[in-house]
């Protein structure tokens, strides 16, 4: 009887344990995607997409991080920078993409952010749609040609007449505050869902239930109970 007794209390502290072993929290499958990180903020004083250019692979992400001001990201055709491409009669009926305006204070310590999907090779010319950013030179490309490159794209954006968002029907009122603008203040993390231009929400990092903490306690517990045998 005791030997019996003495098993079971092994054979439990042995299974507690392997299942420990086994337990994930949350962590990333072993197909991972290739995030690309393009900030958009300040620098030199001019307002800024960092790097411009990117070079990705078909079903790489593209993540814009807002800095503090008020920035957004649109797509345009290359044709027709400053201008969504849904509207230009050069996106041939290209779904576009806009982030909509993101206004980060100057203190702020967590920074939206807005992600796109590469579907395919083709190019995708995507500017800022404030005030005359576009103009500035705030645009930028993944996977220009030879024949197409950023610096034509940006030489265009620079004569443009006009600076528009998505929707927005005067010409003369680019990058104006009658856009809607986010108002959350945590990470706004979203990815494109197929070439129709809507955004979902992805769930955070972590968020995988954590076990550590309870097995101490459970592996004295069943030590406790094979010394009263």
């Amino acid at each position: 009887m005791l030997f019996s007794k003495t098993f079971v209390a092994f054979a439990s502290l042995a299974a507690f344990a392997s299942a420990q072993s086994t337990t994930t929290t949350g962590a990333p499958s072993s197909e991972s995607v290739k995030v690309h990180v393009v900030q958009a903020l300040v620098k030199d004083g001019k307002p800024a997409f960092d790097p411009q250019e990117i070079q990705a692979a078909v079903g790489d992400l593209i993540q814009f991080q807002f800095h503090p001001m008020n920035h957004s990201v649109v797509r345009a055709a290359f044709a027709d920078p400053c201008v969504p491409i849904e509207d230009s009669p050069s996106g041939n009926g290209t779904a576009g993409f806009y982030s909509g305006f993101m206004p980060v204070a100057q203190d702020a310590s967590v920074m939206p952010t807005f992600s796109i999907t590469v579907e395919n090779d083709k190019p995708i010319w995507f500017y800022c749609s404030q005030g005359k950013h576009c103009q500035a030179g705030m645009v930028g490309a993944v996977n220009p040609t030879a024949e197409k490159t950023l610096a034509m794209f940006q030489a265009n954006a620079a004569q443009a007449a006009n600076n528009l968002s998505p929707g927005q029907q005067n010409p003369g009122n680019g990058g104006s505050s009658s856009s809607v603008l986010p108002t959350a203040t945590t990470i706004q993390t979203s990815v494109t869902t197929g070439a129709s231009g809507t955004s979902t929400a992805i769930p955070p990092p972590n968020a995988g239930s954590k076990v550590g903490a309870s097995v101490p306690l459970v592996l004295a517990a069943i030590a406790a109970s094979f010394f009263l045998l």
